[in-house]
């Protein structure tokens, strides 16, 4: 113990043993001096009542005295003594009072401690004296039995009742041994609480020994282990659905270390890839992948590992090799884990799936792709073939017949017979359009080419193409168009012009008294967005309600009869509604029978600035400029026909049989209008208009306009992409044909109409 120094202490009294400093000391002399004043008081008194007492010399008086002092120095120092060893037993018990004290607030802080860590552990320990028969618990055992303190310990019946009967016997057997042979032991017993909460504990005992060696007594601890009982429950429950789901899904599952290592593969490897997961476990991933995509899969796999992503941007194909040695296509999109602490990675998890099926099912169809490619390439070839074969001769029919309709010399029959002879092959161009139309629009090859144009300008000029026929019938012919209608709309004239054409030329045909309408009406929308409707009413036969839904099938008519009074192939409707619904819109109709019918239909229209406006139809030009125009057509017939359109005209002509005569005349002379038909033997229009534009300086910069009977937008792009400025479709009508020729020979029509900038961009594409 260290002891402290007063203030009124030198240093060397402090260096002095307790029990000799002051006050040990001071109390000695104190006792001293207070006996020698008793003495020398009495001396006095005795000297002065007894004179014979100091008789004598002084000598002889201090002789007398010393056996006295002497006797008072040691009763002193006897007193001293006393008094130092009560000092040093006083100090003694106050030291041991203190270290009682400081034992007993270890042992309070101990047991305190001890209840806490039983607490937060879960623990309690127990004692059992043999010799008393007396069994003591800590209160960590009544937190685990769920007993309260002032209950004591239970008997042992009481306590047996608490353990779960399974466990009941083989503690008991335990605990006999343990008696019988000093030995030690460890169980886990299940024992159920008063509330009914079954706990799970860990309990360890040992023997308690005399000096003898005799057991004396047991000691235990027992720990709940209830909770981690539970984690290991679960894990275990998670571990065995991923191993029912590992074990029973047709897809591997697998486990790949950093190094591309399998650390974990499902038994499904052995249906895809025909290897055990034994054999797999541990080998390389790399080593069954497919030459050609081992590059890219593993460095897939490292490239995940150097950015520390977790997934691909997308699942990979490659593949792999089966144990028989054939390839199989596997599909994979490996996730990598990372360690939660480190940030390093861990593993590869993936479920890869066998694609084999999907990849022969993809293969055939790219093959059933290219194979319907190929025959609607076919069909497209052949389409344009038979459009070339049948508008060829038609347009020397039609041409050469209109001519004749126009002379003034022929007698009455005559001039009959050619009308009947027109009439007959403008009804015949009318099938061969329909036929082409329809087997386009099932061919899927109809392109939109939209535009802005004004609707209403495109009613009125469709509604004259058909007023003639109307007016000889005796029925009227009425248009009616919404003050709603936008002035302007953007969409494909032609296409939109074909289906109210249609309409109303059927219209007409079947309505023999009463009169033909056609309104046009308007519903905005958001924006300049909006729908267009267009309906056309006759007063006619209408159609019975058994007929309807045959309407707009291809090849059916309302008119079935045998005796039919009117022509046509049944494939106009059905060319409307493909057109209709190619632009977004729907068709339909109202009718009842024998009182006439409507014909609807509505599209999407966008508004379009008025001065963007196309006009609907374009007029011959009333000047001609002279111009020297070279006639390119394989056929003799359509050559003479069109040299007769146009001789009238002042028109100086240059006739080429072929691509090769027209490229030949084209290195030759200058010329201000090329007309080209496209589909000739040998070099045909659109090689020719390349040759020209590549190496022709005099006609580099020519216009060139395609004479074709197909008139198609996809071919009417290849027209334009070979070099060519504009088209006319075969049959040529002088209605057509006169416009495009004073377009395109006027001085500067190159400039004007498509821009220097674009043709010359035109001439070095085609070179």
């Amino acid at each position: 113990m260290t002891a402290s120094v007063h203030a009124d202490e030198t240093p060397a009294e402090a260096s002095v043993p307790a029990a000799v400093k002051p006050p040990a000391i001071r109390d000695g002399v104190r006792v001293f001096l207070l006996v020698s004043a008793l003495v020398s008081l009495g001396l006095s008194l005795l000297s002065q009542t007894s004179p014979t007492f100091l008789r004598g010399a002084t000598a002889d008086h201090y002789v007398r005295l010393q056996p006295f002092l002497g006797l008072m120095a040691i009763a002193v120092f006897a007193i001293t003594a006393a008094l130092v060893q009560r000092v040093k037993l006083e100090s003694s018990l106050s030291v041991s009072r203190d270290e009682a004290e400081r034992a007993r607030q270890v042992a309070v802080d101990a047991n305190r401690s001890a209840k806490l860590a039983e607490q937060l552990a879960g623990v309690g320990y127990w004692s059992w004296n043999l010799a008393a028969n007396v069994v003591t618990w800590s209160e960590g055992m009544y937190g685990l039995y769920g007993r309260a303190l002032e209950a004591g310990p239970p008997r042992s019946d009481e306590r047996a009742m608490q353990i779960h009967p399974d466990d009941v016997g083989n503690l008991t057997v335990m605990m006999d041994q343990a008696l019988a042979e000093g030995r030690e032991y460890q169980a886990e017993t299940r024992l159920y609480r008063p509330d009914g909460e079954l706990r799970h504990t860990v309990g360890r005992t040992i023997c308690q020994r005399d000096d003898t060696g005799r057991i004396v007594g047991l000691f235990g601890t027992v720990m709940d282990v209830t909770d981690l009982k539970r984690a290991q429950s679960a894990v275990a429950e998670s571990e065995g659905r991923f191993r029912l789901l590992a074990d029973s899904v047709s897809d591997i599952i697998i486990r790949i270390d950093p190094a591309g290592l399998i650390t974990f593969v499902s038994p499904s490897c052995r249906q895809i890839i025909g290897f055990d997961p034994e054999e797999l476990m541990g080998s390389y991933i790399g080593e069954r992948v497919h030459p050609d995509d081992k590059v890219r899969v593993m460095g897939a796999m490292r490239d995940l590992v150097r950015a520390r992503r977790a997934r691909l941007a997308e699942p990979m194909a490659y593949r792999s090799r089966h144990k028989d040695g054939h390839w199989v296509w596997l599909e994979i999109n490996p996730t990598l884990t990372f360690d939660e602490h480190t940030g390093a990675p861990v593993e590869f998890i993936d479920v890869i799936r066998d694609v084999s099926q999907a990849k022969a099912v993809a293969a055939q169809l790219e093959l059933a792709r290219g194979r319907a490619e190929a025959a609607a390439a076919a069909k497209s070839e052949f389409l344009a073939n038979m459009s070339h074969e049948l508008r060829t001769p038609l347009t020397s029919i039609i041409g050469f017949s209109r001519l004749l309709r126009e002379r003034e010399d022929l007698g009455a029959d005559a001039g009959h017979y050619v009308k009947r002879i027109h009439d007959a092959s403008e009804a015949l161009l009318s099938v061969v359009n329909d036929v082409l139309d329809f087997s386009k629009l099932e061919a899927g090859q109809v392109n939109l080419d939209a535009h802005p144009f004004s609707p209403e300008a495109l009613l009125t000029d469709t509604v004259e193409l058909v007023a003639l026929q109307a007016e000889s019938k005796g029925i009227d012919l009425i248009l009616t168009v919404d003050p709603a209608v936008p002035p302007v709309i953007l969409g494909d004239l032609t296409r939109l012009r074909q289906v109210v054409l249609n309409l109303l030329s059927n219209a007409v045909k079947f309505t023999a008294e009463g009169g033909v309408s056609i309104q046009a009406g308007y519903v905005a929308e958001a924006g300049d967005q909006g729908r267009l409707r267009i309906s056309v009413t006759d007063t006619g036969a209408g159609i019975p309600a058994d007929r309807l839904d045959r309407l707009f099938q291809r090849f059916s008519q309302a008119e079935t009869s045998i005796n039919r009074t009117h022509g046509g192939t049944g494939l106009g409707l059905a060319i409307c509604k493909g057109l209709v619904e190619l632009m977004g819109g729907t068709i339909g109709v109202e009718t009842q029978d024998g009182r006439g019918s409507t014909f609807w239909f509505d599209l999407p229209a966008q508004t379009a600035p008025a001065q963007a406006a196309e006009p609907a139809h374009q007029n011959v030009a009333p000047d001609l400029a002279p111009a020297r125009i070279l006639l390119v057509d394989d056929t003799p017939i359509n050559r003479e026909l069109v040299r007769i359109m146009l001789s009238p005209l002042g028109f100086s002509i240059e006739e080429a049989g072929g691509g090769a005569e027209a490229v030949q005349a084209a290195l030759e002379r200058p010329f201000d209008l090329i007309l080209m038909d496209v589909r000739m033997p040998g070099i045909d229009g659109m090689a020719a208009t390349r040759a020209i534009r590549a190496s022709s300086k005099l006609n580099g910069r020519t216009p060139i306009v395609a004479l074709t009977a197909d008139i198609q937008p996809e071919n009417i792009i290849a027209c334009r992409a070979a070099g060519m400025n504009d088209h006319i479709g075969k049959p040529i009508s002088p209605g057509e044909l006169i416009p495009k020729i004073a377009k395109w020979s006027a001085p500067g029509a190159l400039d004007a109409h498509e821009g220097a900038d674009d043709v010359d961009h035109m001439v070095a594409g085609a070179a």
